[in-house]
């Protein structure tokens, strides 16, 4: 295409009578139409009177424009009507209308005919069929559904398997008396829930590789005060920006979520019972996002086993560490932990 509009280019800038380029037309595999100044059909190349369907290029001429092409579903294509500011109309999209009424995509670019300065001739217009190509671009995407409908299958499947083994472990949990196997048996199945539940956003979600994060961490923490708060008042306080993030790194944030979240409705509110627990994520700029927890609780290490904080804490930098982040620990009046991690142009989509 680019080898016509070139040609095109060239022809609008010269003299050349249309007389002498009959043999140069019919020996080109593009399909080449002269307008008038008024849009009609003065001559056409062989290629051009094949792609519209006619024997004979008389057949054709005096044709306007709008009697042999449209915009791709219908509607009527004003000659050159996308051109630049110099007459030039560079590979747009249109349809062919065949004289047996059928419609040919092709790839339909031209130039005015003027001399320097002096009053439009016409135009040249040089068009190439597109059904190969629109064959192809349709297989691709059929491919892709296939690919897309295998995809949401697959999380499908990782997600209900995860949580079989969530209710194999709170099966488990049952058969312990002893209190401390027990919460550690439901910790384990709280991380666990925490991976399910990525898989099962992919499968709702219309695009498989990044999660909706204000979604995605509103129902974490909802399940976690279920889980760990059923006898207290305990209020999350979720302030998440309308992001979403690639999979990988979504994993890593929901995990520390989850642990830190525990570790709060766990041993930050005691005899207290009350609190409220906020969860906060936005995007710094475009190169680092910052997720923050924090409670008003009383400061961790007071009143709890430190080996078991000491265990979620080894779990949150090692996914911080992932992430190749900066985190930040603070408990004096409240529990405090920023995590400051850096994003590519292609971790993060703001809605």
């Amino acid at each position: 295409a680019s080898a016509f509009n070139t040609m095109a280019h060239e022809l609008g800038a010269t003299t050349v009578s249309v007389e002498n380029l009959e043999g140069i037309f019919d020996s080109m595999a593009g399909a080449l139409i002269i307008f008038g100044a008024d849009g009609a059909i003065s001559n056409m190349n062989r290629a051009a009177v094949e792609m519209l369907g006619y024997q004979n290029k008389e057949d054709l001429l005096d044709a306007t424009y709008d009697q042999i092409c449209e915009v791709p579903g219908g509607g009527r294509a004003r000659l050159l009507g996308d051109a630049s500011e110099d007459g030039i109309l560079v590979s747009a999209e249109r349809t062919f209308i065949r004289k047996d009424g059928s419609r040919l995509p092709v790839s339909f670019s031209g130039t005015q005919l003027r001399r320097h300065g002096g009053p439009l001739r016409g135009y040249v217009c040089v068009a190439q069929d597109l059904t190969g190509l629109k064959q192809i671009e349709d297989r691709l995407r059929a491919s892709l559904s296939e690919k897309e409908l295998l995809l949401r299958e697959v999380h499908h499947r990782v997600k209900n398997n995860l949580q079989v083994i969530c209710s194999m472990l709170a099966m488990q949990a049952g058969d312990f008396a002893d209190a401390r196997a027990h919460g550690q048996f439901i910790e384990i199945e709280s991380r666990i829930r925490s991976m399910a539940l990525i898989h099962e956003q992919l499968y709702d979600a219309e695009d498989f590789a990044a999660i909706e994060m204000r979604s995605y961490l509103g129902t974490l923490t909802a399940n976690l005060v279920r889980s760990f708060a059923r006898d207290a008042t305990v209020a999350i306080d979720l302030q998440v920006a309308e992001l979403s993030i690639y999979m990988d790194k979504s994993l890593a944030c929901g995990l520390i979520v989850n642990e830190l979240v525990m570790r709060s409705l766990k041993y930050a509110f005691g005899a207290r019972r009350s609190g409220t627990i906020t969860v906060r994520l936005a995007q710094h700029d475009e190169s680092e996002c910052v997720l923050v927890v924090e409670d008003d609780g009383r400061p961790l290490g007071e009143g709890h086993d430190a080996n078991e904080e000491a265990l979620g804490m080894s779990l949150v930098v090692a996914l911080a560490q992932q992430l190749r982040g900066t985190l930040t620990v603070k408990r004096e009046e409240r529990n405090r932990v920023q995590l400051v991690f850096p994003t590519g142009a292609l971790d993060v989509m703001v809605a």
